[in-house]
């Protein structure tokens, strides 16, 4: 502790906790040497540096985790997978005709549709699911399950209900028809379809162009 600062979490006299910052510095020595110390409030300083963190990880029109972040949270789930058994599975989604919505109604009714079909694929899926933007109108959703009797059913279960949320008319303010909201999805599973991140979304990925050919 000499001579270096450290952040740690303390507790007040009335048990609240809070962030502190401890420093020691040794300011006589010899037989009897004496020491003195500082203790600093720094909360705000770390809940600024958490929502910092917390913002560098979003993509900053769907509130969504952005591409790197849901990049870590698949590799995360693979991980999880290799030691303690399991499913980990990437359902990748592609929004149908969302060119035609930014071209005819513009790109503030297109951005309010796709921060729309986050919320409808965030209210279907599993809490401890993540959802990402992984660019455009693409959205990745990254899941894990402690059972894997059934991978590939569980996987198409998870698309099938992504699909069918996103699926119907969306109202937009100042818009004077609602915009039909339809997605291509496509899935693939840990490790049957590819060993690595960049494997399974390239094979859900093409498993969305395959859906969306099919339409």
């Amino acid at each position: 502790m000499i001579g270096q600062r450290r952040v740690v979490e303390a507790r007040r006299s009335d048990g609240r906790r809070f962030w502190a910052e401890l420093s020691v510095a040794e300011i006589a020595g010899g037989d009897t040497p004496l020491f003195t110390g500082f203790v600093r409030d720094v909360s705000e300083r770390m809940q600024h540096e958490a929502e910092l963190s917390r913002l560098a990880e979003r993509d900053e029109l769907t509130g969504l985790l952005n591409r790197r972040a849901i990049a870590r949270e698949v590799e995360e789930r693979l991980r999880d997978v290799d030691e303690h058994g399991g499913m980990a599975a990437v359902v990748f989604l592609d929004l149908d005709d969302f060119k035609a919505v930014n071209d005819e109604r513009g790109h503030d009714v297109g951005d309010a549709v796709l921060r729309i079909a986050a919320r409808r694929v965030r209210s279907c899926v599993r809490t401890d699911d993540a959802i990402g933007r992984w660019g455009g109108d693409e959205l990745l959703v990254a899941a894990r399950r402690e059972e894997d009797r059934d991978a590939a059913g569980d996987a198409a279960a998870i698309a099938d209900r992504v699909r069918e949320a996103v699926d119907g008319p969306v109202r937009v303010d100042d818009a004077p028809t609602p915009v039909h909201l339809s997605a291509s999805v496509g899935w693939s599973v840990y490790p049957r379809d590819a060993p690595d991140v960049q494997g399974l979304v390239r094979h859900a990925d093409q498993a969305m162009f395959a859906a969306k050919r099919a339409r």
